[in-house]
């Protein structure tokens, strides 16, 4: 399925907070998310797990020991794709960003929604949306054939 876009960057600067709402995995254990799991981190590794949840203690348990270093961030563009059936249709979900951590078989992608991230100091997705004009744009341009009216009346028909 298309509709990620995929990005390391430089592991000595992904420094934050990522606020995973709304689905984890692996472990099994987790998967959606209802309590938000809250990973700091600090120069492209995870440093912290915090959260009230208690998938937050059993993604801490699961990941002790492990190498825990920003293996990298997608971006969600898919229109189509929707929240909650699976985390491969999850993470392509527009205006959501997941982040990877650890090295296989301690790997696992936590999916953010409507978040909002910096790059070089200027912020580039805010609330889910684009903020560049540039790729504002591109967004609209994603959205057109789903917003169509007769795209709507057909698919309301199947």
């Amino acid at each position: 399925m298309v509709g990620q876009l995929a990005f390391q960057g430089i592991p000595r600067t992904i420094e934050g907070t990522a606020v995973v709402d709304e689905h984890l995995w692996p472990p099994d254990e987790i998967g959606p998310v209802q309590d938000p799991i809250i990973l700091q981190i600090s120069k492209g590794q995870l440093v912290s797990i915090g959260g009230s949840s208690t998938k937050a203690a059993i993604y801490a348990r699961w990941l002790a020991g492990k190498e825990k270093g920003v293996k990298h961030f997608c971006i969600g563009y898919h229109p189509g794709a929707r929240l909650g059936r699976n985390i491969c249709e999850s993470e392509r979900a527009f205006g959501n960003i997941s982040i990877g951590i650890g090295t296989y078989p301690f790997h696992t992608d936590g999916i953010m929604r409507r978040p909002t991230l910096k790059a070089d100091s200027a912020v580039v997705f805010k609330n889910g949306t684009f903020v560049p004009d540039e790729l504002r744009a591109l967004q609209e341009e994603l959205f057109r054939p789903y917003l169509d009216k007769e795209t709507i009346k057909s698919d309301s028909r199947s």
